[in-house]
């Protein structure tokens, strides 16, 4: 019996070493045991099991020590060589290439990203971020608008999901201007690493535009160019079905040809994030001449779940019925996870 639970407990060890092997030496002495997730504007991003991720200071750090392979960029021009990560001297560390090893100060560092194969099947990933804009003026036309925006996303194996929704409000000497909700659903299936059918419906509600109702359903193929530690991009290319209603009560059910795209980057450590989304419709009918929807911002974390965001939406319908046009310039506080 003690022998079985010995095996047991090495077994574990083993196990946990093996998910959490990497290792990092602080100027203090201090050891911080976890997954480098990325190095990048002067900054360590590790991802541990008993404080989440941290952030630090490549100039507080004496040594890195790691079993995975990292793409490494000396300069920011560089195209990067693959290396494995070992302790050296002080401040240093020994990067160990295909036949071959150099010793590098941890500081002339200007990027390191994990290499790996992207896996489709993984846990159960969840996260998102909820945003609250606002602005209330007090002068000769007094105004008081917000916007309330969700947006989440539950990846597992093949599948990823995708849950948005948005309320706007704005009134000017108590008088309405804007009274718009909307929520979306999308269901992304994964072929292969990169090849994907997307399956989406949204609901938009207006009370006060021209276009009042908007309903779709769409599905087609879809690719994912990248989707790592610095950033994603995908795009896809929905057949849609449409359900318009407008102020005059008149209808427009039409299908159309969509094409979207989601794109993210990250910078100095995941610290600031530049992302630009949206989607442009060509309808099959004379009804309706083209649909526009697309979002555009900064965002920037305070901490490891506060962040603070700059955005820009536009949304434009053109139709024999009546038209939409709204610009939309946001700035507001939210949480990640």
């Amino acid at each position: 019996m003690r022998t079985l639970f010995l095996y047991a407990a090495l077994s574990c060890c083993g196990l946990a070493s093996s998910v959490w092997a990497d290792t990092v030496t602080l100027n203090n002495g201090d050891r911080i045991s976890g997954t480098i997730v990325l190095l990048d504007g002067g900054r360590l991003l590790v991802k541990t099991a008993y404080a989440g991720t941290l952030s630090l200071d490549i100039k507080q750090i004496a040594s890195l020590d790691s079993d995975q392979q990292f793409l490494v960029r000396q300069q920011r021009s560089d195209d990067g060589r693959l290396a494995r990560l070992h302790g050296s001297e002080a401040g240093s560390v020994s990067l160990v290439y295909e036949g071959g090893e150099q010793a590098s100060p941890i500081a002339s560092i200007h990027q390191l990203t994990p290499h790996e194969p992207k896996k489709l099947v993984s846990d159960l990933l969840w996260s998102g971020s909820l945003h609250l804009a606002a602005d209330f003026n007090r002068n000769e036309n007094d105004s008081d608008k917000y916007d309330l925006k969700l947006a989440s996303q539950l990846r597992h194996g093949r599948w990823r999901h995708g849950f948005d929704a948005q309320y706007e409000h704005e009134t000017k000497n108590e008088s309405r201007k804007t009274d718009r909700y909307t929520g979306g659903y999308g269901l992304d299936y994964f072929l292969t690493e990169r090849w994907f059918w997307k399956g989406k419906g949204k609901y938009t509600h207006d009370r006060l535009e021209d276009v009042r109702t908007q309903s779709t359903l769409g599905t087609g193929p879809g690719f994912q160019f990248w989707d790592n530690a610095l950033g994603a991009f995908s795009a896809s290319t929905l057949l849609t079905h449409n359900r318009y209603r407008f102020a005059n009560d008149e209808r427009e059910h039409f299908n159309s040809l969509v094409a979207s795209w989601d794109y993210r980057r990250y910078f100095l450590a995941k610290t600031l994030e530049l992302y630009y989304q949206g989607e442009v419709g060509l309808p099959f009918t004379p009804a309706v001449s083209y649909t526009l929807d697309n979002e555009a911002g900064l965002r920037y974390k305070i901490n490891s779940w506060a962040s603070f965001s700059l955005r820009s939406e536009w949304e434009k319908v053109k139709s024999q019925q009546g038209d939409l046009n709204d610009r939309r310039y946001l700035m507001g506080v939210g949480v990640t996870w």
